[in-house]
């Protein structure tokens, strides 16, 4: 029997997308009873770099769940040096399928799963939360299975690239170098019905599970218009979204004070409190 805060490292959750193998850890939790509700965790780092282990600020948001009985799955997606979009959203799809088929081995709740993703990472846990019922981006194993998720925290997203320009973002889509050329194969405007498809703002419907957006206000990468956006179209379509601007915060949480980190940290919690199972 698998013993209470055990780390399964490696676990293949993909095997026929892409050229290797798909991998994820994950982490049991030491408090709560089993079936532990599951939060995803998809990484940042503009689709064309990082890991599911490269999480060095945002890791106390996964510790603070796990302290209080949430299982935490953190994979790999692949990156768009090896595949464009959607490639991306594929692999996350493929993984909360993998979780789901093996919840009972796992102890796990395959009712209850939520996501969270930081920048690029928060890009992909939007398309999850609106595409769970949009089969063309489900490929691989375990198709009979469901890729929906019961709720979506995402920090510093980008919701529609349309929007995305010069002015407002470090990365410039009419650079042919930029992330987001990266990801499509194509500066925006080259590749406009991908990009379409790519932006979540495209799925929004009544059906999206709640969502919690975490943004900074002086981001200089992402433009805290983006959640602003989602979540104002989010509210319109009548889904529970909550939206927290951090009070001059920048791209994430490094340089924030001890008392804005906690508060994050709070309302991370409490929302996925809300909305998988009382925490522990």
């Amino acid at each position: 029997m698998r013993t209470k805060n055990e780390n399964l490292e490696d676990l293949v959750y993909a095997s026929c997308i892409g050229e290797h193998p798909l991998l994820l850890d994950l982490h049991i939790p030491v408090n709560g009873a089993p079936p532990y509700p599951v939060v995803v965790w998809l990484f940042g780092g503009g689709w064309n770099r990082g890991d599911r282990r490269g999480r060095p600020m945002v890791r106390l948001v996964d510790d603070n769940l796990s302290q209080h009985g949430y299982a935490i799955a953190a994979i790999d997606y692949r990156l768009s040096g090896e595949a464009k979009f959607p490639a991306q959203l594929e692999d996350c799809k493929a993984a909360i399928r993998f979780l789901r088929k093996h919840a009972e081995s796992f102890e796990l709740d395959a009712n209850q799963i939520g996501v969270w993703g930081f920048s690029a990472g928060a890009h992909l846990a939007a398309l999850l939360g609106l595409t769970g019922s949009t089969k063309q981006f489900d490929v691989g194993d375990n198709l009979e299975i469901s890729s929906q998720v019961q709720a979506v925290c995402a920090f510093a997203v980008t919701s529609d690239f349309r929007r995305v320009n010069a002015e407002n973002s470090c990365d410039d889509p009419n650079d042919p170098s930029s992330a987001t050329a990266q990801l499509f194969g194509g500066r925006i405007q080259e590749k406009m019905d991908l990009v379409i498809r790519a932006n979540p703002v495209t799925y929004i419907s009544q059906h999206a599970p709640p969502f919690l957006l975490i943004h900074g206000e002086k981001d200089s990468l992402v433009s805290c218009e983006q959640s602003k956006l989602l979540h104002d179209a989010l509210t319109e379509a009548g889904v529970e979204s909550t939206l927290y601007i951090i009070p001059n915060g920048d791209h994430g949480m490094a340089g924030l004070d001890q008392t804005e980190v906690q508060h994050i940290l709070n309302i991370t919690e409490g929302f996925f409190q809300k909305h998988l199972r009382t925490a522990v």
